[in-house]
């Protein structure tokens, strides 16, 4: 009798453990991001019933020439703000970072010492075929090729736009704000152009950032699936930040 039992148990335990080794890992869906920073996100391009924060005309002379290129004043930006910038040509095309022979260029850079600085690129905001924007940083505005046409009996308005997340720099154990600039170039050897740029602030969202919202939140997502950092080198992990990903579409 003893035998028997033996053998029973021992047949259960294999059973047991066979069902065991073959159930999936668990799953653990993408974490949520914040409703506020979604809502932001997915808001309407600017303006949106406020006034600009920053706003200016002015005049760009021919590619080599002097007063080609612009740097705008410097305005302050606390920790967490998210930003509208709109900007507009006459009569030539108007690109966020892309510096094409015959158009206009802006770019931003978010300044926190003369040291230490943040520039964003095409590449951060989606524009690349194929590209995911990365909601640390924002995102284009208008759909592809990012700058629309308004024609009008006497000039044609190019306009582009971008949405871009003011993270601030970590400092000591303290958030510091950040000086923002705008940088213009006109890359057209034949012409001047005019052009004019309007920056509005959207909302403020705290836990959000590099700092708080990956390093608490996502990288602790994909290390329980088995990888150790958040560089997105491996396909798995290019497959786990696109499943991410799909909440801000």
């Amino acid at each position: 009798m003893l035998r028997i039992l033996v053998s029973i148990i021992l047949a259960l335990m294999v059973v047991v453990m066979g069902c065991t080794a073959t159930q999936p890992p668990e799953q653990i869906p993408p974490p949520a991001a914040p409703t506020e920073v979604l809502s932001v996100w997915k808001s309407p391009p600017s303006p949106q019933s406020f006034p600009p924060l920053v706003s200016e005309e002015f005049v760009l002379e021919r590619y080599g020439d002097s007063d080609s290129d612009l740097a705008t004043e410097a305005f302050f930006l606390r920790n967490y703000q998210w930003i509208d910038v709109i900007v507009k040509s006459k009569n030539m095309p108007v690109y966020f970072s892309e510096e094409e022979p015959g158009t206009v260029c802006f770019s931003v850079r978010f300044e926190w010492s003369p040291q230490s600085s943040f520039s964003p690129d095409f590449e951060d905001v989606g524009g690349y075929p194929g590209g995911e924007a990365n909601p640390f940083v924002g995102k284009m505005l208008y759909p592809r090729p990012f700058c629309q046409e308004t024609l009008t009996a006497s000039v044609t308005i190019y306009t582009t736009a971008v949405r871009l997340f003011a993270e601030g720099e970590h400092k000591d154990g303290n958030w510091l704000g950040s000086s923002c600039s705008l940088y213009f170039s006109n890359y057209n050897v034949d012409k001047r152009v005019e052009l004019s740029y309007e920056i509005y602030k959207l909302a403020m969202t705290r836990e959000w950032g590099y700092m708080d919202y990956q390093q608490k939140v996502l990288v602790p997502w994909f290390r329980s699936k088995g990888i150790s950092d958040s560089s997105y080198s491996s396909a798995e992990a290019d497959r786990m930040w696109k499943e991410w990903l799909e909440q801000f579409k």
